[in-house]
């Protein structure tokens, strides 16, 4: 992530003073990452960067693992919809490809 994602994509942050709390990344129209520290999850923040993101943009897609009901929940709340299922090709594990777009 560090060395690959963050460098080649355009990261927001939120932050508590010089604490990073959370941060979405993105490269194009592909949501790459979203982060909150464990102990800040829950309280909007994933929300606030989500939401900050679809102002700027028309359409987003990303990739979930299909296990990570929760983080498929989240989405799905937000409005991104499962356009499709692959398999990770690093990890064989099965994925959902998530894609929201302004118009829906």
């Amino acid at each position: 992530m560090k060395n690959i994602y963050l460098p080649r994509s355009e990261t927001l942050i939120v932050r508590e003073n010089t604490n990073i709390l959370g941060f979405i990344s993105t490269k194009g129209n592909y949501l790459a990452a979203l982060f909150i520290r464990p102990e800040h999850q829950g309280k909007g923040l994933g929300k606030k960067l989500l939401k900050h993101l679809q102002q700027r943009s028309s359409f987003l897609e990303l990739k979930v693992f299909a296990k990570n009901q929760s983080a498929v929940k989240f989405y799905q709340n937000n409005g991104f919809n499962i356009a499709a299922e692959a398999e990770d090709k690093d990890t064989g594990e099965k994925e959902f490809i998530m894609e929201w777009n302004q118009s829906r």
